[in-house]
């Protein structure tokens, strides 16, 4: 039974990590307004990072800061869709907040929809704040006066741009693309030792599974819950994950792909 994710209290609190293990960093996070970007911004702040909460919507992006742990938190509202106006947009966030220590690149949309079915206008909307604003993000994070050296960009994917699920195309496509972008843009900024990485997730209950879940039979959801040998996911187990590339604890890890999927992948 699907359980409504905004119902469950959020456990900010690490159990792995110390509470000042990213005091002194600056750490952006895109789609912060809910789900997996607002879990991550909790499990970031509760270990000491100042967080700048980037989204479209400012009410619920204040909703996010009122509950996180810490002080110094921003937030910016405004939509990621393309490349320039993103590097534009980050470029001056750090301008106005100070250089960046790490981004954490959440934003982006699913949808459903058969191969026969999906128009220009489709992928357009499901390439825009995930791959339009990663390129955007990894030009910024390429620019001295945007990330620090050591720093840490970590995207956000999906076991859909590894599998073949019917309905997925454009979203599989984007998540594809991630995976692309990820080794080269470690590859160019080793030099400055940034580490890049990839979250390769799977199903977790969010807002928008809730969503998406709810036209579908009961049935097709069971049986996505059994592809993960753990169940769905919860939005701090990804929180854990980006709080871990984020720390010094994962300082010989670029240009890789952390699959956090309760085992979807293993079979």
């Amino acid at each position: 039974m699907l359980v409504d994710p905004s119902s469950r209290p959020i456990d900010a609190t690490s159990a792995t990590f110390d509470p000042h293990a990213l005091a002194g960093r600056r750490i952006l996070v895109t789609g912060a307004s809910s789900g997996l970007g607002r879990a991550a911004a909790m499990a970031l702040a509760a270990c000491g990072a100042q967080i700048i909460l980037l989204a479209r919507d400012p009410g619920r992006l204040e909703a996010t800061r009122a509950q996180l742990g810490g002080t110094g938190h921003v937030t910016v509202a405004h939509s990621l869709d393309h490349a320039d106006r993103t590097f534009d947009l980050i470029k001056d966030t750090t301008v106005r907040h100070g250089v960046l220590h790490g981004i954490f690149h959440a934003a982006g949309s699913y949808l459903a929809m058969p191969a026969k079915a999906t128009r220009q206008k489709h992928i357009d909307a499901v390439f825009a704040a995930s791959v339009m604003a990663a390129y955007g993000i990894a030009r910024a994070a390429a620019h001295q006066s945007v990330l620090a050296a050591g720093g840490s960009v970590v995207f956000m994917s999906s076991v859909a741009g590894e599998r073949g699920h019917p309905g997925t195309l454009a979203y599989a496509g984007a998540k594809a693309a991630i995976h692309g972008m990820v080794p080269v843009l470690a590859v160019e900024l080793a030099p400055k030792k940034i580490r890049v990485n990839v979250i390769t997730s799977g199903t977790v209950e969010t807002e928008m599974h809730l969503t998406t879940a709810a036209g579908l039979p009961p049935a097709l959801i069971e049986a996505g819950a059994r592809r993960h040998l753990f169940g769905f996911g919860e939005p701090r187990d990804i929180g854990e994950a980006v709080v871990f590339l984020m720390s010094d604890a994962a300082r010989w890890l670029t240009g890789t792909s952390l699959n956090v999927d309760g085992g979807y992948l293993a079979q």
